[in-house]
């Protein structure tokens, strides 16, 4: 079981019917890149960067990321993976240099896409 994602997606404030389907997965690397949740690998999160205007926290339980800021995102970049073992992450400079591509994997940008084509604005989740 474990922890997934679930979403919705808007257009000009107004949910794209059928969006449900698309925002729908399991991935801890991801969901610490959104959001800081099981954030094991210790990524640097898109809702806990001040610089971010593009992002803000809603309630407690709802995230809401502007889709340009996913879309736009560099995934080719190096980052580095603390996550060793189920849960702990290993010290800053002991894990393993990869991309967020390839930590992400073909299924998050499968869902990229069809973000894209949506022409969806605001991406509304949950992690629970």
């Amino acid at each position: 079981m474990g922890v997934h994602l679930n979403g919705w997606l808007e257009k000009d404030g107004r949910k794209i019917d059928g969006s449900e389907h698309i925002v729908d997965f399991q991935n801890y690397a991801v969901f610490g890149f959104w959001a800081n949740v099981r954030n094991y690998s210790k990524v640097p999160s898109l809702t806990l960067d001040p610089r971010s205007h593009y992002c803000e926290r809603r309630e407690e339980h709802i995230d809401v990321l502007k889709t340009s800021q996913l879309l736009e995102f560099d995934y080719d970049q190096a980052v580095e993976d603390r996550r060793k073992g189920m849960r702990d992450p290993c010290p800053a400079g002991e894990g393993v240099m990869t991309t967020y591509r390839e930590m992400f994997g073909e299924e998050y940008f499968s869902m990229l896409e069809k973000i894209r084509a949506s022409g969806a604005d605001t991406l509304y989740f949950v992690i629970e």
